[in-house]
């Protein structure tokens, strides 16, 4: 069926996009580049700059420091 061709490309599509993120996420931890925003931490720029949730962000960050 159609709907699910277009869920199977819109995963491929969010995978993509998600594995960009966390390459540039890694830039900003390995460099700090988040105090040039004054945050204090990487954590507290995910949640406040990017807008993601604590638990959203929680998980970006694990992923960034594996």
């Amino acid at each position: 069926m159609k709907i699910f061709n277009e869920i199977k490309q819109l995963v491929r599509t969010e995978k993509l996009y998600t594995a960009k993120i966390l390459t540039k996420l890694m830039i900003v931890e390995k460099d700090k580049l988040y105090s040039d925003l004054k945050y204090s931490s990487l954590h507290k720029y995910i949640i406040k700059e990017l807008g993601y949730s604590e638990a959203e962000s929680t998980i970006r960050l694990n992923a960034v420091r594996l």
